[in-house]
């Protein structure tokens, strides 16, 4: 508990600045959330269906193939461990976070993958928290909150779920430790993105995607995001996935292969 509160200590950094700098600090991070929060209200009520959500469409089968992959890796260890009623069913649920749910369409296929599962909800955006509520009705808690300010306390998931979201983010190295702490000793961030090669993503972050509606972050590298989840994560698998995007899972303890 101490260590990952002085990690989070250590991420706030304010006693390290003077107080003029660290409003100015304050000032630049609230104003660089809030046009995406605007961008994707904007973009709530057609996201499913129009060309601003495609990409995100195109990653559900993958990142749902790998978050089963994480609940059978974890109703194994409830078995191994004696955590199995006697009709196989486990004494708790698989406890998943939503990470950047933006309307639900993704949770509601996780719900319907996942018979023992637990599901919470996080998105920036008030609108898409809405249409989400209106789409899963009281299955799954969701929450209007930040992604590098998480509303849970340590280790309250077995799985995270980030697709499409991690490129929004401008502060990715703290999102990935708000997503290490929040999950369990043995659980799995499973991260879909979008992904294009160093000439490319060099134009677009320069000249694209600070221009774009929704105030991209960054577009980030195979090592970029290796390296920052690394930070945290015991193992970090990256895939890429046709031309623009990416698959990564990343583990918070060794696999245990028995």
């Amino acid at each position: 508990m101490k260590f990952i509160n002085d990690c989070a200590s250590a991420f706030a950094g304010a006693s390290e600045v003077g107080e003029a700098s660290a409003a100015g600090l304050v000032g630049d991070a609230l104003a660089r959330k809030e046009a995406p929060r605007r961008a994707f209200d904007r973009l709530a009520s057609t996201f499913d269906e129009d060309r601003a959500g495609r990409h995100a469409r195109n990653l559900y089968r993958h990142v749902l193939w790998q978050l089963a992959g994480a609940y059978r890796e974890w109703l194994c260890r409830e078995g191994r461990e004696g955590r199995l009623g006697a009709n196989g069913e486990p004494d708790r649920r698989f406890r998943v976070l939503d990470l950047g749910c933006g309307t639900g369409a993704l949770t509601q296929l996780a719900l319907g993958a996942l018979p023992f599962a637990r599901i919470a909800g996080v998105d920036l955006s008030p609108a898409m928290v809405d249409t989400a509520r209106e789409r899963l009705g009281g299955r799954v808690r969701l929450f209007e909150a930040d992604a590098e300010h998480l509303p849970f306390s340590e280790g309250s998931f077995d799985a995270v779920l980030a697709n499409d979201v991690f490129h929004h983010l401008p502060d990715g190295p703290r999102a990935s430790f708000e997503a290490w702490r929040v999950l369990s000793r043995d659980g799995m961030l499973v991260l879909g993105d979008t992904w294009a090669p160093a000439p490319a993503r060099a134009v677009l972050n320069q000249f694209v995607l600070p221009h774009s509606a929704a105030v991209d972050a960054c577009v980030r590298s195979q090592a970029e995001l290796i390296g920052m989840l690394g930070a945290w994560f015991h193992h970090v698998e990256w895939e890429r996935l046709g031309f623009d995007s990416c698959l990564v899972v990343a583990r918070k303890s060794p696999i245990d292969c028995r």
